[in-house]
């Protein structure tokens, strides 16, 4: 009788697997012995050393040493850092950010033998002012490129603008939070053109701290529609910005600060798009701020601040309902704060200080229901503080002195507050009882006001977080509790200037860090007590 499948179909069915799992054995490829050898030639060429990386535990991002885990003998597809190609088994990425490597990088790096690189990432080690080799011209395939923060040095390659397949392209010299850059990188015209020119599928170009002092700024009139986002944050690029590139049609993010001698302005009509930063600080940007603005409704952060704009701040700028960021200051912006800010119910930041703005803050009640940070000092406001700055549950920073705010101060319905700045205004009354329980104030200036009444100074016992304490210049009587001892290790700076007060502040002797007092113009009698005198302060008045 002859052999039935349909009796066995377990059989059968081992059969299958075991013939499947010889077919995919045949058809896996491992790491080539070349690109293995390549790789650990390019990794035997650096020193291991922790100091490399050390921008990205600034930054709190992981660095470790990625290429201890590469060993002879074992499929370099399986190295950390390592990507390949599942079925030709090439190396397609290598990922080496913050691996400490150290040491100079040379024209003659094996990594260049990589010839199927797509993916390749060497930023934040430390390649010791090495210039970029023109051999990374050599990867036809790359789409992402990084070699930020790895100290190269010397001229950009034009041999860059050859990579016709690069989406992501990231040169950074320098870390934006650097206050001075290096500039240790820089681009002239001819690289920039070829770049413009010849990435027409590039998405993020990312060029900060990079030297672009000799390039016009005109090279870049003719950036990819595809560009997604255009970083050239600290390049000391100047002349007219081309008007052109905020009409890009994917642009969601543009940063241009810090480039002083940038001139330019924005649209004034037709100005749409999906737009998420403008980011435009310390430059001179100038002109009004357009109604057109409203139109970018995808617009997450605003940064305007230390620029030249004059003129009112539009009401538009209430349509930005995703808004959480908006800075303005440092211009020349006049007129009132417009009514329709309030309904930004995403905002975190408000920072409006150093115009010429006029009038009174807005008043509706659930405004700026997400609000951290208020700003809106140095300018020529009047009124009221209103009730929706007392009961906001998440603001932290408040700053609204050199204004001719009138009104009594309320009490505070929540202890976020970190920064209370009031100085220099026309504010009546007492100083509100609720600032005993904010427990986490770290400074407290309410100086040159009309505040009056009696202060007891036990009310500050549970603010030790206190750095910085001002009620100079009032109206107050300050009062010490003799039964009630407490200090305040934190505080540094003092300010109790003309505040009718007869003795030394007793608190004052725990406070170990204090550098700055000032007592002057009050009725103390008698002597510096000797634990004042053991005090290390810096500046000291008393009378």
């Amino acid at each position: 009788m002859g052999f039935v499948p349909r009796f066995y179909p377990c059989l059968w069915l081992l059969f299958f697997l075991n013939s499947h799992a010889s077919l995919l054995s045949s058809t896996t490829h491992l790491c080539s012995d070349e690109e293995a050898a390549a790789l650990m030639q390019f990794k035997n060429s650096f020193s291991i050393n922790r100091t490399a990386a050390r921008i990205c535990e600034f930054h709190s991002v992981k660095s470790y040493p990625k290429t201890n885990s590469w060993k002879e003998g074992t499929d370099c597809c399986s190295w950390d850092g390592i990507t390949c190609d599942k079925i030709t088994g090439h190396v397609t990425g290598l990922d080496l950010s913050c691996s400490w490597l150290r040491g100079p990088f040379f024209s003659n790096s094996s990594l260049f033998l990589l010839s199927h690189l797509q993916r390749l990432n060497l930023a934040a080690n430390f390649f010791q002012r090495s210039r970029i080799p023109s051999e990374f011209g050599r990867f036809a395939n790359l789409s992402h490129l990084n070699l930020s923060r790895s100290w190269f040095s010397g001229s950009v390659p034009n041999e860059i603008s050859h990579l016709t397949e690069l989406v992501s392209l990231d040169l950074s010299s320098d870390d934006p939070s650097i206050p001075f850059p290096l500039r240790t990188l820089e681009l002239d015209d001819p690289t920039v053109e070829g770049i413009v020119h010849n990435l027409t599928k590039v998405r993020e170009l990312i060029l900060y701290g990079i030297n672009m002092s000799s390039v016009n700024p005109s090279c870049l009139m003719n950036l990819s529609s595809s560009l997604t986002s255009l970083n050239l944050f600290g390049c000391s690029i100047r002349g007219n910005f081309p008007n052109n590139i905020f009409s890009l049609p994917n642009l969601k993010s543009l940063n241009l600060k810090r480039n002083p001698d940038l001139v330019g302005y924005l649209p004034k009509f037709n100005w749409s798009g999906p737009l998420e930063n403008l980011i435009l600080p310390i430059t001179s940007f100038s002109g009004q701020l357009p109604d057109s603005i409203g139109d970018l409704l995808s617009l997450r952060h605003l940064d305007l601040a230390f620029c030249k704009f004059s003129g009112s701040i539009p009401s538009s700028l209430g349509k930005l309902s995703l808004l959480t960021y908006l800075d303005l200051s440092y211009n020349s912006f006049s007129g009132q704060i417009p009514s329709s800010l309030a309904s930004l119910t995403r905002l975190e930041v408000l920072d409006a200080s150093e115009n010429q703005l006029v009038g009174s803050i807005p008043s509706q009640v659930t405004a700026f229901p997400s609000l951290i940070d208020l700003d809106l000092s140095a300018n020529l406001l009047n009124g009221t503080i209103p009730s929706w700055v007392y009961s906001l549950p998440s603001l932290q920073y408040l700053n609204l002195r050199y204004n001719q705010l009138m009104s009594h101060i309320n009490e505070f319905q929540h202890n976020s507050l970190r920064e209370i700045s009031l100085e220099n205004n026309k504010l009546q009354g007492p100083i509100p009882s609720s600032i005993s329980e904010l427990v986490n104030l770290t400074r407290l200036d309410m100086s040159s006001n009309n505040l009056s009444g009696l202060v007891q100074l036990d009310m500050f016992l549970k603010l030790q977080n206190l750095r910085f304490l001002s009620l100079s210049d009032n109206s107050l009587s300050l009062s010490s509790n003799i039964w009630v001892n407490f200090t305040l290790p934190n505080l540094k700076e003092l300010y109790f200037s003309s505040c009718n007060i007869s003795e030394f502040p007793i608190f004052l002797q725990g406070s170990n860090n204090l550098s700055r007092l000032d007592l002057s113009n009050n009725r103390i009698r008698g002597g510096i007590p000797k634990w004042m005198l053991a005090t290390p302060l810096e500046n000291f008045s008393i009378s």
